[in-house]
């Protein structure tokens, strides 16, 4: 990305540092930010639309986060090229705490040609995790395994966690078990799952 960025146009770069200082503004800064990307015909650009989706379901000062979510999601569906990882990746982590909506939106990009990587499901995993969605969650899983991603320390702790949150420690462990590689979050993921469960004698 910074490579491209040294061919940015200085309306681009413009527009970039307005989003960067956005941490705690208003929804209405924010879509003050995306006229002058439409005004000024910079909406082409994949890495500042995906920056400004970012920024949209981060914001943490919005009184109305959902309004701000559904303007990305509008946002999104408007592009012609909605297959690029970075942007389907932003989109999807901006749907994070509704599992329903991220699966459903990650199940259609599919259906358009877009290929997963691995913070594509270790935002999945969180969502159904958070949501306690665990048929959907299972089916991630298998998504996860066939393409081989299974394999990503982070995205394998991501499911060891989700399972710890639906109280599956059985598969918690079986996935961990599985695991070539480990960190301190993957054990504090399984630690805390048998210490919720009462069961310290399992770890």
């Amino acid at each position: 990305m910074k490579d491209q960025q040294w061919r940015w146009s200085s309306l681009e770069r413009k527009c970039l540092y307005l989003l960067q200082q956005c941490t705690s503004t208003s929804p209405r800064s924010l879509l003050q930010i995306h006229a002058f990307v439409l005004r000024n015909a910079l909406e082409t650009n994949l890495n500042l639309l995906t920056k400004f989706i970012t920024t949209c379901s981060s914001s943490s000062s919005s009184s109305s986060p959902s309004q701000l979510i559904k303007h990305a999601r509008r946002v999104f569906d408007q592009q012609p090229n909605r297959h690029d990882t970075f942007l389907c990746n932003a989109i999807i982590r901006a749907h994070i705490a509704e599992s329903s909506e991220s699966f459903v939106l990650y199940r259609n990009l599919r259906r358009m040609g877009f290929e997963p990587d691995g913070y594509t499901f270790t935002a999945l995993a969180k969502s159904c995790g958070l949501d306690g969605a665990r048929l959907k969650g299972e089916e991630i899983h298998c998504h996860a395994v066939k393409t081989g991603l299974c394999l990503d320390l982070y995205v394998s702790t991501a499911f060891v966690d989700m399972y710890v949150k639906f109280g599956t420690m059985g598969c918690a462990r079986k996935m961990f078990d599985e695991m070539t590689e480990r960190n301190r979050v993957s054990w504090t993921a399984l630690i805390c799952g048998y210490a919720r469960a009462g069961d310290m004698g399992g770890v």
